[in-house]
């Protein structure tokens, strides 16, 4: 089968609702969708030979013929389209099956759209379909005009800007520490795009997306024959990226096995594939990226130290976007702008009063969050339910926000100015004329609610992070930003 310039996929599922969803995004992306409910009706579209397919998304649990069967088949016919198969959650095995097929990826439902959206990149990246437009690195607004793929002017983040254009087009090895969501791929791409690799493939892969028996074909690729299943040459990740970079997200979900695996190749940059004999030498770099810490999992020895020092020559660690209340507005208005275009709908407009709401709330889900949630509001042309977002309201749209009383709010918020040891807990909010900003509003109920927690749970800790839904760490960062001195009133 021939390369198509168009783009073209196959949407392969019984679901109605799935096929629509999987087109309308797809489509965002360039590719030309044509769905199909069956698998009887995905082998004959391409028996047809009417158009070339250079991928085809394909559901595994199908009426008639299932998704292995369709599978078997393509092969039979000598069908070369990237393959991305869907499955449902405790499928995991039959997914497993289907990439020792040749599957390019699979995913578990739900998924989101950005999952998919990679997916179809690797087939690209696979394929060689990926465009100069897509190679070049996106132009976004960065601090000192610099075209990087990051919106923010946060000390910090120029900080990062200067780094990436020092290492830019050096070889060495990067970890990017941060929190879900607060764009290390993003920082990776600016590494690669505004570098001497940039012409060369950019290609990621999670570490914790993958089970463990998949990893090392992943990582490594397989020969014909290698195990059940493998009945074509597979190249890794390691030689799609030669010349360029290998993006390792998650690394910190790498099993043992295999970073001393990763050690050995960045020591020496050979490998060999699964099943195979002969070394292979590839010029990659490589930048990899976790949310774990990395030094505590080196001392609970769940990650190698010496793989942790090659990896974290130059660190780079982005901040929380709770941590850089300026740039939400910055963040907030580049992403009005980019959905209203995309989306050919009227750009909304947030009051003075509205943006304090959206910048005073914690975004815990960090700036894929709030992308997110504008592409969300944007859509529905629905300002309230943003706002009910940052208000921590879940209620359906068009649902009005019921008031706050001290029964429905949160258990460590209900009646904070209630204590039995004074007035920890009151809130100034202003007395006669005067209005307290909302930032220091909502850190005040922040600081009493911890101090409340604490109080109750005798000081423990644990205890406390749990009866106020955080982690232990985001706890003791909290102590520490609000001030709150730990002393035995409190405990």
């Amino acid at each position: 089968m021939t390369k198509s310039a168009n783009n073209n996929v196959i949407v392969c599922d019984d679901e109605k609702n799935m096929r629509r969803l999987l087109q309308d995004v797809l489509a965002e992306d360039g590719w030309q969708v044509t769905p199909c409910a069956s698998g009887e009706e995905l082998v004959k579209l391409v028996e047809s030979e009417k158009e070339s397919y250079d991928a085809i998304v394909l559901d595994l649990s199908l009426p008639g013929m299932n998704g292995l069967e369709v599978i078997d088949k393509l092969r039979q016919m000598g069908n070369d389209s990237g393959l991305v198969v869907i499955t449902a959650y405790g499928s995991v095995d039959a997914a497993v099956k289907a990439m020792s097929h040749g599957a390019v990826d699979f995913l578990i439902k739900p998924f989101d759209n950005a999952r998919i959206k990679s997916a179809l990149r690797k087939v690209r990246e696979s394929k060689g379909l990926i465009t100069d437009a897509e190679m070049s690195h996106p132009t976004l607004v960065g601090a000192d005009n610099l075209p990087l793929p990051i919106v923010g002017r946060d000390p910090r983040l120029t900080d990062i800007f200067k780094t990436i254009r020092q290492i830019s087009s050096l070889k060495t090895s990067v970890l990017i520490h941060g929190e879900s969501g607060t764009g290390k791929e993003l920082v990776a791409q600016a590494i690669h795009f505004n570098g001497n690799r940039r012409h060369a493939p950019f290609v990621a892969i999670n570490c914790a997306a993958l089970p463990e028996t998949l990893l090392e074909s992943e990582f490594f690729g397989h020969e014909r024959g290698a195990f059940t299943g493998a009945h074509a040459l597979a190249r890794g990740k390691f030689e799609l990226a030669d010349h360029g970079t290998l993006f390792l997200d998650e690394v910190g979900d790498m099993p043992m096995s295999l970073q001393v695996k990763l050690l050995r190749v960045l020591q020496e940059q050979r490998f060999t594939r699964v099943g195979g004999e002969k070394e292979i030498t590839v010029d990659v770099r490589v930048i990899a990226a976790t949310n774990r810490d990395l030094h505590d999992a080196v001392r609970q020895k769940t990650f190698r130290e010496d793989l942790y020092y090659r990896l974290n020559v130059i660190p780079i660690t982005l901040p929380p976007l709770r941590e850089r209340r300026e740039d939400i507005q910055h963040l907030i208005e580049y992403f009005l702008n980019k959905f209203s275009k995309r989306h050919h709908i009227a750009k909304l407009k947030l009051s003075d009063a509205q943006l304090q709401v959206l910048k005073a709330y914690n975004w815990p889900g960090n700036i894929r969050e709030l992308q997110n949630a504008i592409e969300k509001a944007t859509v529905l042309q629905d300002i309230n339910s943003l706002i009910a977002q940052a208000q921590g309201y879940s209620g359906g749209i068009g649902v009005p926000r019921p008031p706050r009383t001290g029964s429905d709010l949160p258990p460590t918020l209900q009646e904070p100015h209630r204590s039995a040891s004074g007035d920890e807990y009151l809130l100034d909010l202003g007395t006669g004329g005067t209005i307290r900003e909302l930032d220091s509003v909502a850190s005040d109920a922040q600081r009493a609610a911890v101090i409340r927690a604490l109080k109750i749970c005798k000081g423990n800790k644990s205890e406390a992070a749990k009866r106020l839904g955080i982690s232990y760490k985001t706890l003791f960062n909290k102590i520490d930003d609000l001030g709150i001195q730990i002393s035995t009133n409190v405990e």
